[in-house]
């Protein structure tokens, strides 16, 4: 499965400052889930930030990239309910992260 995570808010404490505290809990999810999913940090600082914060905090199996502006696919109905693709940073506190739903 291919999984994208914002990292501003998502795994730090804060979503609109550069330096904020780094969630170790939630990072920690992130590494378990990529040793069975290909995981893609993004940030809207970029892909230079997301690629540092990746490095630093040991997420080696993770691709970092910056946050799309624009998703063009062939088929738009693919997807059409997408509330079911996007999720909280909360479901990364749950014991067990359902990654099929």
């Amino acid at each position: 499965m291919n999984i994208f995570c914002d990292i501003y808010g998502t795994l730090t404490d804060d979503g609109e400052h550069r330096n904020g505290i780094p969630n170790l809990y939630r990072i920690c999810k992130i590494k378990q889930l990529s040793l069975t999913n290909t995981v893609y940090l993004w940030s809207g600082n970029g892909q230079t930030y997301a690629e540092e914060f990746r490095i630093k905090h040991g997420l080696l199996r993770c691709t970092a990239i910056g946050k799309p502006h624009l998703i063009i696919d062939d088929n738009p109905t693919i997807r059409p309910n997408w509330d079911s693709l996007i999720k909280t940073p909360d479901c990364l506190d749950k014991e067990h992260i359902n990654v099929n739903t």
